[in-house]
């Protein structure tokens, strides 16, 4: 289970923390409309795991920033 945050905040700044959803929510929440629209920082990455954070989810919200979470027993397994 994890939570999922969309920020809108002060002025246009948009952003959003998705937690550690996998591939299959990513499909859920923005097929077949992404109902966020673009973004400007992508928090969380889920550790650069394979198993989130997909094409479905990166496109649509174009983010400029992506910042990923590491940690010292957790390695970035995303390929560019």
């Amino acid at each position: 289970m994890s939570v999922g945050i969309f920020v809108c905040s002060s002025g246009k700044f948009r952003t959003a923390h998705f937690g550690d959803i996998t591939k299959n929510k990513e499909h859920d929440l923005m097929c077949p409309n992404n109902p966020i629209g673009q973004i400007d920082v992508l928090l969380g990455l889920h550790h650069g795991q394979s198993s989130s954070h997909s094409q479905l989810i990166i496109f649509p919200l174009a983010p400029r920033v992506g910042l990923m979470n590491n940690g010292t027993r957790k390695a970035a397994s995303l390929r560019p």
